[in-house]
């Protein structure tokens, strides 16, 4: 009697921990939505990131469940405590990340980008704005302080021999200046009486229709660059600007080292929410995300500025000396040698590339 207890209780040990390892097997692998790398569909996901892993799972015999978390950070926690075996979405690998956790080899290239909303401005507006540029303001300048200088010669000149010019400094002065500004124009309503004056008037006048083309050449400029380029067109151009990215991720950190200043957002549909009520001028983010909100959002009439830049590598995120390590990246090379990476690629981001 007393082996039969032994013997069954070895067979529920036995049983116990074969339910015990096959539950272990089951990885647990956090994610969180991250458009177009993890979309909802119905009550699980999709997305180029879901759909790398359920081949990187196939390939390499691995039983898994995917459950969400809010943030990047929470999916870093998730697999630092041990609560999740894995984790992935858009997770950049960085050096900081590397020293408490493991990564796999990194699956997908991307950087950030800057979401704007177009200008809206009539022709008047853009001619104005021309206008509020150093070089215009410099030929300004330039132009007030040659009719001075012509103004203050020519009454010298004229003063004691022309009748119609008062030989009085202040009222004098004024009447020149008058008159150096409108001959710009080819008016002329104190016709000078000495030599020496009507040769002074005669380049005046000359030098009126050099200073009008330039004038014209230089608003126009102003405008057509405005129109075509816009305010904001590279990184340089966010230091003027009210700038939105979600706290805590790689584009928070890159406008930190960048020394631009930013209002952090809980989600980048909080950056949204803010960029379209013009809350901030400018939202910076991963190139895929926005690239995709872009591409299929019809409500918001958002556009890319710029060139991707802070080059970035995404990798699935695996506790410290995980087993699984090697697993994922032989079954992630293999996936770019027979072409299914490829194809999962294509299937996402070749449309956005055409």
């Amino acid at each position: 009697m007393q082996k039969m207890k032994l013997l069954f209780a070895a067979l529920l040990l036995v049983i116990t921990g074969s339910v015990q390892a096959q539950e272990s097997d089951t990885l647990r692998v956090a994610t969180k939505l991250f458009p177009p790398l993890v979309l909802e569909q119905g009550n699980g996901f999709t997305g180029f990131s879901i759909q790398l892993w359920e081949a990187i799972a196939e390939a390499a015999g691995l039983k898994y469940e995917l459950y969400e978390v809010e943030t990047v950070t929470d999916q870093l926690e998730a697999v630092q405590r041990g609560d999740a075996d894995a984790a992935i979405a858009g997770i950049t690998i960085t050096a900081e990340r590397e020293a408490v956790l493991d990564f796999s080899f990194p699956y997908f290239d991307s950087g950030l980008q800057i979401m704007v909303q177009p200008e809206e401005s009539t022709p008047l507006g853009h001619a104005l704005s021309a206008l509020i540029t150093p070089g215009f303001l410099q030929f300004l300048g330039l132009t007030i302080g040659l009719i001075l200088v012509v103004a203050h010669v020519l009454w010298l000149v004229e003063s004691r021999r022309n009748s119609k010019i008062s030989s009085s400094y202040l009222p004098g002065i004024l009447q020149m200046l008058w008159w150096s500004a409108v001959t710009v124009i080819g008016y002329d309503d104190v016709p000078p009486v000495t030599w020496a004056g009507r040769v002074m008037a005669l380049l005046w006048m000359f030098s009126g229709i050099f200073l009008i083309a330039n004038l014209t050449a230089s608003l126009s400029a102003g405008a057509t660059v405005r129109v075509l380029q816009g305010t904001i067109n590279d990184v340089a151009d966010l230091r003027s600007h009210r700038v939105a990215t979600v706290g805590g991720t790689t584009s928070a950190l890159y406008l930190d080292n960048s020394g631009i200043g930013y209002i952090a957002a809980q989600s980048i549909d909080e950056a949204y929410d803010l960029l379209r009520n013009d809350q901030v001028d400018a939202v910076v983010y991963d190139a895929p995300v926005l690239l995709y909100y872009v591409n299929t959002q019809t409500t918001d009439n958002f556009i890319i500025a710029g060139q991707p830049f802070g080059r970035e590598e995404y990798g699935i995120a695996l506790p410290e000396d995980s087993p699984y390590r090697e697993t994922i990246n032989r079954a992630i090379l293999s996936l770019e040698e027979d072409g299914t990476y490829q194809r999962i690629y294509n299937r996402w981001f070749g449309a956005l590339e055409s």
